[in-house]
């Protein structure tokens, strides 16, 4: 039997879709790992095959827990070679501060530099990371080292740090204060010298 099957152009497409969204489907790496730290350890985190190049259409989530209430995490970028773009749309990081996607993102970065600060913190004791690929430039990809850090020390450093300002800008107040009456003590004496020798020169005038 022969059957000549003709495809007008919006079957095609629609093909064509379908295979692509086929051949992502059966190409992506879904990783969801949960890391848990009981101890202030530092640990490794690694996109996928580093350092050789990770896979296309790579879907990854990274759940790292503290195992205490009472602690945060520090996560610091290692290694980034990422593919680069002007908005980070097609090879990235992404850090959430918390458990879930919707969870405040505090960091994306791409490409080689990495992200802005030295170390990202987390406010609690979950921190989400997740890595998202496209289909072409595939490099080594990223490093992280995370680990867990008692909340009081950080807070009682934030306390220090917070009186230490307020120290400093009351001192400087104070200079300030002091000067400015200072001034105004000297202007008010040149201002009464200046009238008592005014005075002295009238006296003098009415008495010649």
């Amino acid at each position: 039997m022969f059957i000549k099957k003709c495809y007008d152009l919006n079957t095609i497409l629609g093909l064509i879709f379908l295979s692509t969204i086929i051949e992502r489907t059966t190409a992506v790496r879904k990783r969801y790992h949960l890391y848990t730290l009981p101890r202030e350890e530092k640990s490794n985190l690694t996109t996928p095959n580093y350092p050789q190049p990770y896979d296309s259409f790579s879907d990854c989530k990274w759940l790292i827990e503290a195992k205490q209430s009472d602690k945060i995490i520090y996560i610091k970028v290692i290694d980034s070679k990422l593919q680069n773009s002007a908005t980070c749309k097609l090879d990235f990081i992404e850090i959430h501060d918390g458990q879930h996607l919707w969870s405040r993102k505090i960091e994306k970065f791409c490409g080689d530099e990495g992200p802005d600060e030295e170390f990202i913190q987390s406010t609690g004791r979950f921190l989400l990371v997740t890595f998202r690929s496209d289909m072409d430039v595939n490099l080594s990809g990223v490093l992280m080292q995370f680990w867990a850090v008692q909340k009081e020390r950080i807070e009682a450093s934030e306390v220090t740090y917070r009186h230490v300002n307020y120290v400093l800008f009351a001192l400087f107040g104070i200079i300030v204060t002091f000067f400015a009456i200072l001034l105004v003590c000297i202007l008010c004496v040149r201002k009464v010298k200046r009238r008592n020798a005014i005075l002295q020169m009238e006296v003098q005038i009415f008495q010649e």
